[in-house]
């Protein structure tokens, strides 16, 4: 009986995927008064490392970047592709990656921030990860305090484009 048993545990593990969610979350602070864009992207870690794998990137893990120069570049690239923001004055807005914190729960935080005119409206892509987890899910809250707005704003494959008018 033992044995049966642990062969439907060992086969029903090879139908089981890591997990049925995808996520990416964003919190974005607008500094109005030295201009400054200051934003942190929370990704789960395997899930980024298999995307920059995707996108022909090989040989390390997101340990390493805090370290290697080139890495970093890769990283900073592939987050403005996918994390895009404009303003009204800005086509759009580079982020410049400034930091990359590992959690020991298995997710990585990226800081990166931008410096821009002031704004009135501001346009948030969010599609991290879409192209390659059609399940994913993403969010960003949005913090203003000049103005007392936060806001959460959520992205889907069918909805990666959304808009905050500050005023």
């Amino acid at each position: 009986m033992r044995f049966i048993c642990s062969i439907c545990v060992v086969l029903s593990t090879f139908y089981c995927s890591a997990h049925d969610y995808y996520f990416a979350f964003a919190e974005v602070e607008y500094k109005p008064q030295n201009g400054i864009l200051e934003v942190t992207l929370v990704v789960t870690t395997h899930d980024f490392e298999q995307y920059l794998l995707s996108e022909g990137y090989e040989g390390h893990d997101l340990n390493a970047a805090r370290g290697d120069s080139l890495l970093s570049n890769f990283i900073e690239q592939k987050i403005n592709k996918h994390f895009q923001i404009s303003t009204d004055i800005h086509e759009s807005v580079r982020l410049q990656l400034v930091g990359i914190e590992n959690q020991l729960i298995g997710t990585t935080q990226f800081y990166l921030s931008a410096q821009v005119e002031p704004i009135q409206i501001i346009d948030f892509k969010f599609d991290l990860l879409m192209d390659y987890f059609p399940q994913q899910q993403n969010k960003i809250k949005f913090i203003y305090k000049l103005r007392d707005l936060n806001t959460t704003l959520e992205f889907l494959p069918s909805r990666k484009e959304q808009i905050i008018d500050l005023y």
